[in-house]
C-alpha cells in the first residue's frame, strides 16, 4: 500500500581525503566507483541499518541520514507494494537479531544487505547491483582483512 523507494548516499564526500580513498579503491578494483549507505523509503518513512556515529545499530526511522551522509546521489522507484504496514513492521522486527550490532560486517551484512532483504519482501526484487558490488569484490580481494579494517575506520566502525 505504498510506493517503495531507494535512497543511495555515497560514503566518499568529496574532500582531498576521501578522493584518495576512492582512488585506492580503483586501483584495488577498476571497477569500483564508490562506496554506498542505503535506505528503503516505504509509507513515507526512510528505514535503513547502520550507526549514527554511535556503537549503536538502528533499524527504522527517526534519523536524519541527510546530516550524516549529505545529500542522497540517487534515489530510486524500486515499485509498488500491497503489504500493510503491520505485516511490513513484523518483519522489520523480525530481522533485528540478523541485522544487529553484533552481527554488523562490512562486506556481508551491511545496510545494503539489509535494504535488499527488505525489497525482495516487499517486491520480491533486488536492489540495482552497483549499490553493493563494490563491498562483494573487496571482500573476494580482501584475503588479510587489512581493506576491511581500513573500510570499518572511513565509516567510524
Amino acid at each position: 500500500m505504498s510506493n517503495v523507494y531507494v535512497k543511495v548516499y555515497s560514503l566518499l564526500i568529496q574532500n582531498d581525503k576521501d578522493n584518495i580513498i576512492k582512488n585506492l579503491l580503483q586501483k584495488i578494483d577498476k571497477n569500483s566507483d564508490g562506496l554506498y549507505h542505503s535506505c528503503i523509503i516505504y509509507n513515507n518513512n526512510e528505514y535503513s541499518y547502520g550507526h549514527n556515529n554511535t556503537p549503536k545499530i538502528h533499524i527504522g526511522t527517526g534519523y536524519n541520514f541527510n546530516e550524516i551522509y549529505g545529500e542522497p546521489i540517487d534515489t530510486i522507484y524500486m515499485g509498488y507494494t500491497d503489504t500493510p504496514y503491520f505485516i511490513f513492521d513484523e518483519y522489520i522486527e523480525s530481522l533485528k537479531s540478523k541485522y544487529n550490532y553484533n552481527t554488523y560486517d562490512v562486506y556481508s551484512n551491511n545496510c545494503n544487505c539489509f535494504i535488499n532483504d527488505v525489497t525482495n519482501f516487499l517486491l520480491n526484487k533486488d536492489i540495482p547491483r552497483y549499490i553493493n558490488q563494490t563491498s562483494k569484490r573487496l571482500s573476494e580481494l580482501d584475503h588479510d582483512k587489512s581493506i576491511k579494517i581500513f573500510i570499518e575506520k572511513l565509516i567510524n566502525y
